[in-house]
């Protein structure tokens, strides 16, 4: 996992990687949203957080690669990396 981390902060992913990744959040959310129930969450979460519904997926087609790359640098630091030890108790 750390290593995958590390490789997605240094090399960042390829155009294909992305454009498969946005037409499978484009699919999950077209098909997520059929049902009138569904489609009222999603209207109800857009108005909560001021945004239109129908620019969604156009949001998610604007991010690009060198994008990802940016941000993953920022977030994936060797220097904030911090590791969870537990145990039972005894």
């Amino acid at each position: 996992m750390i290593e995958e981390a590390s490789r997605l902060a240094v090399e960042g992913v390829s155009q294909y990687e992305l454009t498969r990744a946005v037409n499978r959040f484009e699919s999950n959310y077209t098909f997520s949203n059929i049902n009138f129930l569904a489609k009222a969450q999603a209207m109800a979460q857009c108005e909560m957080n001021n945004e239109d519904i129908n620019g969604i997926v156009a949001r998610y087609r604007a991010v690009s690669v060198k994008d990802i790359s940016r941000v993953a640098r920022e977030i994936i630091d060797p220097q904030r990396r911090c590791t969870l030890i537990y145990s039972p108790e005894w």
